[in-house]
């Protein structure tokens, strides 16, 4: 299980990836920004889930054997998965699609 979080910043990577593979240089750096600030919320958002976890344990009479610190690793274990060529070769073509689809509207001008 991931938490919302770590999804986003898969997906994040993942955009990244595609965007140096097509040479975006512009979104690169917009979108290093915004994953720098994602793994900052991951470490506040891990602590959140352990204080939440150690403040409910002993509610009633019912306690665990393990603290949030142990909950968080075992339920969000933040294992990166690996990106196939294909995935980034699809994400590309989307991009570049959304792109033209923009440059089409007036929304987007190439440099």
């Amino acid at each position: 299980m991931k938490t919302a979080m770590q999804l986003m910043l898969e997906d994040l990577e993942l955009r990244y990836k595609v965007l140096s593979k097509a040479e975006m240089l512009q979104a690169c750096g917009a979108i290093e920004g915004t994953i720098d600030y994602a793994k900052s919320l991951i470490i506040k958002e891990k602590e959140q889930i352990v204080e939440s976890f150690d403040s409910g344990i002993y509610v009633g009479t019912y306690a665990v054997d393990k603290d949030g610190e142990d909950y968080y690793n075992q339920t969000y274990n933040p294992t990166i998965s690996k990106i196939t060529i294909t995935e980034i070769n699809t994400q590309k073509q989307h991009i570049i699609d959304m792109m033209k689809d923009d440059e089409d509207l007036g929304l987007y001008s190439p440099i």
